[in-house]
């Protein structure tokens, strides 16, 4: 009874693990090319740096002519991870050094 009880634990966890450790990223779409405007609208928010807003846009429109998110970029979607709400052209110059030197 024990060990049956342990083996659906496991067969429950499982699934559940894959669904958190997927992407944060999230697109209605989840298995086909995200959607740029989707995109934008979620990774723009409170960004004011004009560098930050042109790496979004660039990550945004690659990702979107992606097949899927297993063809986007290890870079891009770092930038989409970290470049919201960027203030200023350091800090987001500092994020795309970041996401070059994680993604080589």
């Amino acid at each position: 009874m024990v060990r049956t009880c342990n083996v659906t634990r496991v067969a429950l966890l499982i699934p559940l693990a894959f669904f958190l450790l997927m992407p944060s990223i999230s697109y209605s779409g989840w298995f086909g090319p995200p959607d740029y405007e989707e995109c934008i609208l979620e990774h723009m928010k409170g960004t004011t740096s004009g560098t930050a807003i042109n790496i979004i846009r660039g990550a945004c429109r690659r990702a979107s002519q992606s097949k899927g998110w297993f063809g986007v970029s290890d870079f891009d979607e770092c930038i989409l991870e970290n470049m919201q709400g960027v203030e200023n052209d350091s800090a987001a110059n500092s994020v795309i050094g970041a996401c070059r030197r994680k993604s080589q």
